[in-house]
């Protein structure tokens, strides 16, 4: 036969007055461990134990104290369970009874009973500070990670390209980068001092020369560098070009040039490709047409005259963008 031991504490559902209650603290991850004995015990070491305040949400020691050795002597000590129902919560709330001093350990059920939404903004408030403490303690490994790696920190904090400001975002966040990001960081930290040294270059070599943006202008350069760019339109040819004067254009090759460098090049392809089977007169065509357009092709070195409007870039003075350029001839 079993025997049931009546309840006749303040703390058992038909007795709970809730103005007797207030609200002490939460716990968002409730882990009960058991001593010695077997006896079911809270972790004494356990600090996710959090204040309902919403400028610091953490119970100060002297609070954890309290909570530890005015514990009801009940479900939560006993078995692990709600001190008022019995339930075995995964979260709990902590209320200290006011007329007897003694704290009771409640599952969300029972703490809604007591006093409404508590457990809701508490849980909250837990969540928001455990959140903050893991990205607290992670930015403190990734700074620690940074200092591991000599010159790693003036790299990141440099401020010299937005790819390093997000490394150090990530450094913070992850904790670390990978060995392959920190050589990637030296090399683009590099370029970024390389290509200011150039700038500086090419400001002393203009030595107070202007660029003419308010007309149409002709210019003579050396082409740097040519480039197929998409766009919404389908995508055009761009060159960058290093005038003679020092500054630095980009814009688009005439349409008309593009060909006559497509006629070429397919012309110069179809001699190689087909060289042995082709009749005389299929040759002198395709010499010709190389001929008839070569003035016209543009490649990498080339010396070239065209004429077009330009504008200043708005953060390198030594750098400005070129549109609708015509009469585009090689001159050497």
């Amino acid at each position: 036969m079993t025997t049931t031991t009546k309840r006749t504490d303040v703390h058992r559902p038909s007795a709970l007055i809730p103005s007797d209650y207030e609200f002490m603290g939460f716990s968002p991850k409730y882990t009960v461990v058991r001593d010695n004995s077997g006896r079911p015990v809270r972790d004494q070491h356990d600090e996710i134990v959090f204040m309902y305040n919403d400028d610091e949400p953490l119970l100060t020691d002297e609070q954890v104290d309290y909570l530890y050795a005015n514990q009801f002597n009940g479900n939560a000590i006993n078995k692990g369970g709600c001190d008022c129902c019995g339930s075995y919560p995964s979260a709990v709330a902590y209320y200290k009874h006011i007329p007897t001093g003694e704290v009771i350990t409640v599952g969300r059920t029972c703490s809604d009973k007591i006093s409404a939404n508590a457990f809701e903004k508490a849980q909250r408030d837990a969540i928001a500070v455990i959140e903050k403490r893991k990205r607290e303690a992670t930015k403190a490994e990734g700074n620690s990670f940074i200092d591991s790696h000599s010159g790693l920190r003036s790299v990141l904090e440099s401020g010299k390209h937005e790819i390093l400001d997000d490394m150090l975002e990530k450094a913070h966040k992850y904790g670390s980068l990978s060995e392959k990001q920190v050589a990637f960081a030296f090399k683009l930290f590099a370029q970024c001092i390389e290509r200011e040294e150039e700038k500086a270059r090419r400001l002393a070599k203009l030595d107070g020369s202007t660029l003419d943006c308010t007309q149409r202008i002709t210019v003579t350069g050396t082409v740097k560098t040519t480039k197929w760019q998409d766009n919404d339109f389908g995508g055009s040819m761009k060159m960058l070009v290093e005038l003679d004067n020092g500054f630095k254009v980009w814009g688009t090759i005439p349409t008309s040039n593009v060909e006559a460098t497509d006629y070429y090049n397919n012309a110069e392809i179809s001699l190689r490709r087909y060289e042995g089977t082709l009749t005389q007169e299929q040759v002198e065509k395709l010499e010709t047409t190389m001929s008839d357009n070569a003035s016209q092709v543009i490649e990498i070195n080339d010396k070239v005259q065209f004429t077009a409007r330009f504008q200043m870039s708005n953060d390198d003075a030594t750098f400005a963008f070129f549109k609708r350029p015509t009469k585009l001839i090689k001159l050497s």
